[in-house]
């Protein structure tokens, strides 16, 4: 088995960014309640190598042990802030899928954090 170990960040054409790091500047930024953090690191949790996921509203509120509604409410926050970006999906037969999350944060744009 040649398997490689998980990665402790990422780099994307600059220094890499860990999920430490990454939070740690969630933290020190005064806009961002507590709340606000948690539904961030959910989403990050769930988030592939570019930053994208796309876990029900309902799944971050179980991981949570919140509401629907607050993790809705709470979205809408980071959208408005800049830190999220949603795009609703579609299933085959026209039916609403789960949304699609991009975090819009230093760990997928390390220069973001650069002045940070």
């Amino acid at each position: 088995m040649n398997e490689k170990p998980p990665s402790q960040g990422l780099t994307v054409d600059g220094p890499t960014v860990t999920t430490a790091r990454q939070i740690s500047i969630w933290l020190a930024d005064p806009k961002l309640t507590g709340d606000r953090i948690a539904v961030l690191i959910a989403i990050l949790d769930h988030s592939d190598a570019a930053g994208r996921c796309w876990p029900s509203q309902g799944r971050i509120a179980g991981q949570l042990g919140w509401s629907r509604s607050r993790i809705c409410r709470l979205i809408g926050d980071l959208q408005e802030m800049g830190y999220l970006i949603t795009e609703f999906r579609k299933r085959p037969n026209g039916g609403n899928a789960s949304k699609l999350y991009r975090l819009c944060c230093a760990r997928f744009n390390p220069s973001m954090g650069a002045e940070q």
